[in-house]
């Protein structure tokens, strides 16, 4: 709608007026209350924060420190602690240097890292064995011209960095062709096994010239029923080769590790701690974290045993400096007290905190599963029999012979017909 100057104003009513002034009063009233209540709030305030006393802050709690394995301890907080937390901080801080006495080294392709990762995981108890995996994706014993094993493990075994035992888990990347000067070898054929077997052979004498006790994991199954296949003629050629006489080497099988109750391949299955969970990886091939660890328990098993063997010779080691030394002092008659503790403190220390522990036996008691506890007392056997001669002659007669008793009437046995009443 256009406006008109033309046109008259229109001019409120009375009333409407009446009821916009009376609008406004009530606006401002309530305004004016708000602003003193602001004002009547914020004096109270300033008249509280005047009249109370400071009050001195708590200090917030020092943060406790997690322990860790550092060159350094680790520096005291700002607000120091309570003494107890303190002690608690410091000896947990306080760095444990053990001394590494075994050195395991992992071999082999892309699953020899998973097994070396896993195997990592279930020696951790053991702080004086380290594991180190020296593994190459894509190698095998069949390409030389790409990685050649027999010649990589060479100074490995002789060198600065000397192991003490050695983990081969290879042979995933050898289902090709060998190529030999005599021409090239058809996979799995005849001649290939042959030449696969002298390359077996190779490695493990090469361990067995050093002296490098050597565990060979098996390969496991695959989800390829193909791949499975070929992966089981390898592990027969390595394993004849590994288990026959003056092989020098430890064979592990994982296989049955890694399938179902009807001998197949399976993705999931238990783990150590018993919980059902996933093995295998996506494609079908390599192993999970639970499934590394899995797969690494076979081999500790004869790694532990190889540790235990090792024990008394590091408990006569750590025992025959305190004999030597004693010896050493002379006659301890001829000597003033004043002359042997002078001797004594000038003799090496010996090695302290060795562990030793005793070898865990290789089979358990024999125990019979059908044999019948001996009575702790004769009484039973010079006893009376516990039935007559007679009684004893029916049962004969009924469940030796089969033949049946005397129906007595009214019992179950009873079928004459018509049915007798019983006498009372």
């Amino acid at each position: 709608m256009r406006y008109d100057p033309g046109m008259p104003m229109r001019v409120p009513s009375p009333l409407v007026r009446l009821a916009l002034a009376c609008a406004a009063l009530v606006l401002a009233i309530v305004a004016g209350t708000a602003s003193a209540r602001a004002n009547d709030d914020e004096r109270r305030i300033w008249l509280e924060m005047i009249r109370t006393p400071p009050v001195a802050a708590e200090p917030a709690p020092a943060p406790r420190q997690r322990p860790r394995r550092a060159a350094r301890p680790a520096q005291a907080p700002a607000s120091a602690p309570a003494p107890a937390e303190s002690a608690a901080i410091a000896e947990a801080s306080v760095p444990q240097d053990v001394p590494v006495t075994h050195r395991v080294v992992v071999f082999g392709d892309s699953l020899a890292t998973n097994l070396g990762e896993g195997l990592a995981a279930v020696l951790s108890d053991k702080p004086n064995v380290v594991v180190e995996t020296r593994a190459q994706g894509s190698s095998g014993l069949v390409r030389d011209d790409f990685h050649d094993w027999r010649t990589e493990i060479d100074p490995l075994l002789t060198g600065e960095e000397a192991f003490d035992i050695g983990v081969v888990l290879v042979g995933l990347n050898d289902r090709q062709d060998i190529t030999s000067p005599d021409g090239r070898l058809e996979r799995l054929g005849p001649e290939w096994k042959d030449a696969y077997a002298q390359r077996v052979d190779t490695i493990l004498a090469k361990f067995r010239a050093a002296g490098v006790p050597l565990v060979w994991v098996g390969l496991p199954p695959m989800r390829s029923s193909r791949l499975t296949t070929d992966l089981q003629a390898i592990n027969e050629i390595v394993r004849g080769r590994v288990m026959r006489g003056g092989g020098g080497g430890i064979w592990v099988d994982i296989w049955q590790g890694f399938v179902d109750d009807d001998n197949r391949y399976s993705d999931n299955g238990p783990t150590l701690e018993g919980q059902i969970a996933r093995l295998r990886a996506g494609d079908g091939i390599h192993f999970t974290p639970a499934g590394g660890r899995k797969a690494a328990h076979f081999a500790d098993v004869e790694i532990r045993r190889l540790l235990a063997r090792d024990r008394p010779a590091v408990a006569a080691a750590a025992a025959a400096p305190a004999a030597g030394g004693l010896a050493a002092i002379g006659d301890l008659e001829a000597l003033t007290v004043d002359e042997i503790v002078a001797r004594l403190s000038a003799l090496p220390e010996a090695p302290q905190d060795v562990e030793i522990e005793e070898a865990p036996p290789a089979i358990g008691p024999v125990v019979p599963l059908t044999e019948a506890p001996a009575a702790a007392s004769p009484a039973l056997v010079r006893a009376p029999p516990l039935a007559g001669r007679a009684t004893r002659l029916l049962n004969e007669r009924v469940l030796a012979d089969g033949v049946a008793p005397t129906a007595v009437p009214g019992r179950a046995d009873d079928f004459t017909w018509p049915a007798a009443r019983a006498s009372r």
